[in-house]
């Protein structure tokens, strides 16, 4: 009875002093009676909410329930959210309310339902945008066929809009179907020359008449319709513009399949390719998404006219701008799927850019993860919190392009590519065997070249078995994928041949408990298990089973990485420096080996993923000795290769890479690799966009090792 007698006291205490300053704080008769009644902590007849929206969080008081927060009118305040809407007497919640994307202010009504009947109404209002309208598309020019036809027009807008067709033009043009993000308008045909209008398209209201935007159309005349052009195949046109940079001027097109899968979400919205009996492919770039709907395996008919033909100069690709709802002007769905080209040595893709194409018996050089090993714990594709580095992207593969690399019976590497969107990103673990895989060749640039990689379309392009024993290569020794997180003396592979440490020390921390010299646990974002992605009609993407949304609960679903820190100029160094140039105070991971049983009559490949901070280190030096204490220029003598190592923060993930070690090797019973830091530049300054005063390794600054491993081909 004292205990119950002191929490009233206390509570009648917390009401007097609260009252002084709230006159909205339940009476303290009210506590105590019997009577219904229902208060807040604050006014609540009408909540406002700037065009931003917000949160208010409300305590009420009531000797009723249970209840239930809704909206007073079915269908309204689909705006507000209501945690948790449902509660008994005394409670909090929260109102949530959305961005006013809208022109108009808006208010809803909202009750509080005791035995389904309205107790307490309170309204929510909120401020809308500034009224605005844009074209959905690339452009704000549109051309028409000469035989007419339908045009749809993309808008987005925030306020009501009608379609204004000039009086000498509405002859050949009427508007057709719309909606609140299109217009749709019908072209007459036209018999005489080419012709144009001016069409806008208005916000309604009689202060909005500035708000607007237009479209110019043209109608081709019947010299330039496609009726009356040539038709040439894919092949013509590598021919006929082999350096690009050209906008076609003659009446040609073009008839081919869709090879790419825009459902998938693994292409870019606005890019097409396409596929035609010549055995070529070809990349299409539309002014807007929304105008490149051609759906996979649509046989369709291109005119080229007015279209410009561009060749990348950094990449050698060629492909083709400037497409628009127009540019195809007849199209047949479900058509026979195009049979990719047999491509047995991946050397030769540089044949087949834009190309669909059958990599023949072909393994993962790295099985572990999904399509795309980017940080997954979120819901979204991407934590959007984190600082993006944009001028570090040209060494990095970016927050939402993610590959995998392929290797076939000649030791030569691809990568397929998976953008972040890609809906069956999480549907396998990455198959261990060997078999083929389909996917349209294009181009990017990297680190200072370009290379050719892989777009699959979906999960079945992928038909790599998942049995270890058909693999294309031995592993000889391979360290991680890391699944310990606590506290190592050392890290060793599995089979005791290879170890990993640094040129201070090989000790390894806990995750969470390291004291800044000892190596420690970081995260490589690879899952361990499948996931199903789920699309929503608003366009985003629910994960089930999701990862948990902090590192410390995910060794259970996904991989961890080795990181470190004091990579320049250390005074803890072990490295034996002798002989050194007076700039060479780069530190070293640090990977002995011994024991390796290899097959003498073939070469030995190091693998590896890493990744480094914003201030850890982006260029490093593969060296190797046979002796682990050999002086700088031993070390440097005996180099394997470079690269330059991708910022964390602008990709999210552990980069894939591939390098021949020296034959010289397969004789030595033990020998040492490490990678050696050989300039004071930090990764997150990208190789020469970086502020001059802010370009050096920061002491804390971290690169990390995901997998490394040795293999052989058998």
């Amino acid at each position: 009875m004292r205990k119950v007698m002191k929490r009233i006291s206390i509570l009648i205490a917390a009401i007097l002093i609260s009252a002084a300053c709230d006159k909205d704080i339940p009476r303290v008769d009210a506590v105590f009676s019997d009577e219904p009644y229902i208060e807040f902590d604050q006014p609540m007849e009408r909540l406002s909410f700037s065009v931003g929206g917000g949160k208010k969080s409300v305590q009420m008081y009531s000797n009723q329930g249970p209840w239930v927060i809704e909206p007073a009118f079915e269908g309204d305040g689909d705006w507000i959210t209501v945690w948790p809407r449902e509660g008994d007497r005394n409670g909090r919640f929260t109102i949530t309310v959305e961005k006013n994307t809208g022109a108009r202010n808006r208010t809803a009504q909202m009750n509080i339902v005791i035995d389904s009947k309205p107790v307490y109404s309170f309204d929510v209002s909120q401020i809308g945008s500034e009224p605005s309208i844009l074209l959905d598309m690339g452009s704000d020019r549109v051309s028409a066929s000469a035989s007419g036809g339908e045009i749809e027009i993309g808008i987005i807008a925030n306020t009501i809009w009608k379609t204004m067709i000039p009086a000498e033009a509405e002859s050949w043009i009427t508007p057709g179907e719309h909606g609140d993000d299109f217009q749709k308008l019908v072209i007459a045909r036209n018999d005489g020359g080419q012709r144009e209008a001016r069409i806008r398209f208005q916000a309604v209201g009689t202060t909005l008449e500035g708000v607007y935007t237009e479209i110019i159309l043209s109608q081709f005349d019947a010299s330039k319709d496609p009726s009356n052009g040539t038709k040439i195949t894919i092949a013509d046109i590598y021919s006929r513009y082999p350096e690009g940079t050209t906008v076609i001027s003659e009446n040609l097109w073009t008839e081919a399949t869709v090879t790419s899968d825009p459902a998938k979400l693994n292409f870019e919205p606005v890019q097409m390719f396409v596929q035609d009996a010549s055995g070529r492919g070809m990349r299409f770039d539309f002014n807007s998404a929304k105008e490149n709907n051609a759906p996979l395996n649509a046989r369709i008919k291109i005119h080229l006219y007015g279209l410009r033909v561009v060749k990348n100069a950094l990449t050698g690709q060629l492909y083709i701008t400037g497409a628009s709802a127009s540019t195809i002007f007849e199209r047949t769905e479900n058509a026979e799927p195009v049979t990719p080209i047999d491509v047995t040595d991946i050397s030769d893709l540089d044949a087949w850019q834009n190309t669909l194409v059958r990599l023949k018996d072909v393994s993962f050089v790295l099985p572990f993860g999904n399509y795309v090993n980017i940080d997954n714990r979120y819901y979204s594709w991407v934590n959007p919190t984190y600082l993006r580095n944009s001028s570090a992207e040209p060494y990095c593969d970016g927050d939402d392009f993610a590959g995998q690399m392929l290797i076939d019976r000649n030791a030569h590497t691809a990568r397929i590519y998976c953008r972040s969107q890609f809906l069956d990103r999480f549907s396998r673990v990455i198959p261990k065997g060997r078999g083929d895989v389909v996917g349209i060749v294009t181009r990017d640039f990297k680190s200072d070249a370009a290379r050719n990689i892989v777009l699959i379309r979906s999960d079945r392009d992928n038909m790599v078995t998942d049995e270890a024993g058909d693999c294309l290569f031995n592993t000889l020794t391979r360290i991680g994928p890391i699944t310990s997180i606590t506290e190592l003396p050392k890290v060793m592979s599995s089979d005791g041949r290879s170890q990993i440490k640094t040129t201070w020390t090989e000790g390894v921390a806990a995750l969470g408990t390291t004291n800044g010299v000892a190596m420690d646990y970081g995260w490589s974002y690879m899952r361990k298990s499948t996931a199903e992605v789920t699309l929503n009609a608003d366009g985003t993407q629910d994960v089930r089973p999701q990862i948990p949304n902090t590192n410390a609960d995910s060794p259970a679903v996904m991989y961890g990485c080795i990181s470190a820190q004091h990579f320049w100029n250390y005074t803890g160094s072990t490295m034996n420096r002798t002989g050194a140039l007076e700039d060479e105070r780069g530190e070293a991971w640090v990977f002995p080996v011994s024991g390796l049983v290899v097959d003498p009559s073939k070469p030995l490949y190091l693998v590896f993923t890493t990744a480094a901070s914003q201030t850890g280190p982006m260029y490093f030096d593969i060296e190797w000795n046979a002796d682990e204490n050999a002086d700088m220029p031993s070390f440097k003598a005996n180099r394997i290769g470079s690269y330059i190592c991708p910022d964390w923060y602008s990709g999210h993930q552990m980069e894939q890479f591939f390098f021949r070690l020296p034959d010289e090797l397969k004789t030595l019973g033990s020998f040492v690799i490490r990678f050696r830091v050989t300039k004071n530049w930090r990764a997150g300054n990208g190789m020469t966009n970086g502020a001059e005063s802010a370009t050096s390794i920061a002491t804390g600054g971290s690169p990390r090792i995901g997998i490394w491993e040795i293999i052989q081909m058998k």
